[in-house]
């Protein structure tokens, strides 16, 4: 049986053409190391200048932690021109994306 966390996550993938495993390895085209990475987005795509993560909130939010590392990972990304968009999902269908600069330096 699929859970609906798995049902979202497999609709956005299939509709936007996103990737679900491998991100680290992904993340290589981008100038930097991302070695202390230890984030696993549900699904994502890198390309043009762009990292567009989607987190797919079905029991537990996005946790502070989770939100700090991707807030980190903006602002490495925005130190070599490329762009983190964040997007999360609630299954209940709300969607978000925080302001990463705001998470970063207020966090």
């Amino acid at each position: 049986m699929v859970t609906p966390h798995e049902y979202v996550i497999h609709k956005l993938k299939e509709a936007h053409n996103l990737q679900t495993t491998g991100f680290k390895k992904a993340l290589k085209v981008v100038e930097g190391n991302f070695k202390w990475l230890k984030v696993i987005p549900d699904c994502y795509s890198i390309s043009n200048g762009l990292v567009l993560v989607y987190e797919v909130e079905d029991t537990h939010r996005v946790s502070y932690d989770k939100l700090m590392t991707y807030a980190r990972l903006w602002k490495e990304l925005d130190a070599v021109e490329w762009e983190l968009r964040l997007v999360i999902v609630d299954i209940r269908g709300g969607r978000l994306e925080p302001d990463l600069a705001i998470v970063y330096y207020h966090g």
